[in-house]
């Protein structure tokens, strides 16, 4: 199967594992015991990258009616920052070379979408960052964040007139994801405030 930015169904053997499956070794978030890295991490939503990680990040404002039952965005994003931040850690401890612009890229993906639900965020080998929103009913957006103007996203969604799940693996330029995700009417999996889910 190739990725040339058009719509294309595959059975989940023909899809990236790295984009589907857990990554064991770095699903934690924590670094390996007993190890500690050699140079100061520094968070990724800084403006300076010799300021010093005060734990306070630049995300947007609440929004203004809580959804009942679900994280504050603030508290999301804190979440999120101090997962990328041991992650960070991490990849520093194997020796893995993170990519910034994956990180770049997370950042303003999630700077630029109105979301509730947490995403279980993962390091891949190449050092690219990835996102992924589940829901109960095997449901999931999972999303690689390239280093350069493409990402590589799976859609795994219930198509409301045949009931059946709709199985994507798309390269897509990264200012497309959200069109290319409320194309398909999946934005609840993010937990987009005013949609079902």
């Amino acid at each position: 199967m190739s990725f040339d930015g058009t719509t294309a169904t595959a059975s989940l053997a023909q899809i990236p594992s790295a984009l589907h499956e857990r990554d064991d070794r770095r699903g934690t978030g924590s670094a390996p015991a007993g190890r500690q890295p050699s140079q100061k991490i520094m968070s990724p939503f800084l403006t300076s990258a010799t300021e010093p990680f005060q734990g306070s990040i630049s995300w947007p404002a609440e929004p203004a009616r809580p959804i009942a039952g679900q994280s504050s965005r603030a508290a999301l994003f804190a979440e999120i920052d101090k997962r990328i931040l041991n992650l960070k850690i991490e990849a520093q401890a194997e020796q893995i070379n993170i990519s910034e612009k994956s990180i770049d890229t997370l950042v303003f993906f999630l700077r630029s979408t109105i979301f509730s639900n947490r995403p279980a965020i993962f390091l891949s080998d190449n050092g690219n960052f990835r996102a992924v929103w589940k829901n109960q009913n095997r449901e999931q957006i999972a999303i690689q964040f390239g280093s350069d103007l493409t990402s590589q996203a799976v859609f795994f969604y219930i198509n409301p007139a045949t009931l059946l799940m709709n199985r994507e693996a798309l390269e897509l330029k990264n200012a497309d994801l959200l069109v290319e995700i409320h194309k398909r009417k999946i934005g609840y999996l993010l937990g987009e405030i005013g949609k079902a889910g």
